[in-house]
């Protein structure tokens, strides 16, 4: 009986691992044999599922799904003032368990100008493309939007951008 207690135990305290955040930590910087920088290496992330209807791209901002009592179930949205929860890290359909970055340098996360960003400006959800990140202008940013992070480089057009999130 005891080693049936132990056993549940053990199974109940490894289901919830999986849900649980990881860090990977150490240097702040990683560095090549020839001495050139890599960038940060220091990331956490947690696993999700997408409740989203279409399959969710690396790099997607995405929110806690408001329509599930499941506290790891996420989508995409643009809904203004929206909390965005993590970045994923790889491509996600529906179901499907996730690795989602919460904090750390993230080389592509999904750009939609609405703004032409800075390096230092802040990243946040866009409002009118899901999954998209976008910066605002300092008259435009309202009181219920919340910054995922900041922007480490100059992005001018739609793709690709390199920030450092902070979500944790």
């Amino acid at each position: 009986m005891n080693l049936l207690k132990n056993l549940f135990i053990l199974c109940l305290f490894a289901s919830t691992l999986s849900f649980a955040e990881v860090c990977v930590s150490g240097r702040s910087t990683s560095w090549d044999a020839t001495g050139a920088s890599l960038g940060p290496n220091e990331k956490c992330y947690i696993k999700v599922n997408s409740t989203s209807s279409t399959t969710l791209s690396t790099g997607f901002v995405v929110t806690l799904d408001s329509a599930t009592t499941n506290p790891y179930d996420v989508t995409a949205v643009t809904t203004a003032g929206a909390v965005p929860h993590c970045v994923l890290m790889e491509t996600c359909a529906l179901g499907a368990k996730c690795k989602c970055q919460t904090y750390g340098y993230m080389s592509n996360s999904k750009f939609k100008v609405t703004v032409a960003a800075s390096t230092g400006h802040l990243v946040f959800l866009s409002e009118t493309s899901a999954g998209y990140i976008q910066a605002e202008g300092k008259s435009t940013i309202a009181a219920s939007d919340v910054p995922i992070g900041v922007f480490m480089e100059t992005v001018t057009s739609t793709g690709d951008a390199k920030i450092f999130i902070k979500l944790r």
